[in-house]
């Protein structure tokens, strides 16, 4: 498995203006514009790890719900206030075959 380093990221809308808040990690690349982002993954067959991207020292809530659709009901876990420009948030998986996941 090759490793992508990043030492800088650069990024800028269509229209030439420079985006200012991107980050690398991990081979991946994420530019937080306003909206914040969140990834997930699984660590462990019980644990559900997921990272949130952001802005430092802002809160966000992190809500799921079991189905998505017009009656889908978010109920919120938590709020959460990045320390930087991500977080990470480690949960036991829940019995529930399926469940997604949203910070607002």
């Amino acid at each position: 498995m090759a490793q992508l380093g990043l030492t800088e990221v650069a990024a800028a809308r269509l229209s030439g203006d420079v985006l200012l808040n991107a980050y690398g990690r991990g081979g991946r690349v994420f530019v937080i514009e306003v909206e914040p982002l969140l990834d997930a993954a699984l660590p462990a067959r019980d644990q559900l790890r997921l990272t949130l991207y952001g802005f430092p020292n802002t809160t966000y809530r992190l809500e799921s719900t079991p189905r998505l659709g017009g009656n889908a009901v978010w109920t919120e876990l938590q709020p959460l206030v990045l320390p930087g420009r991500f977080g990470i948030l480690d949960l036991p998986l829940d019995t529930e075959a399926t469940r997604y996941f949203r910070l607002r």
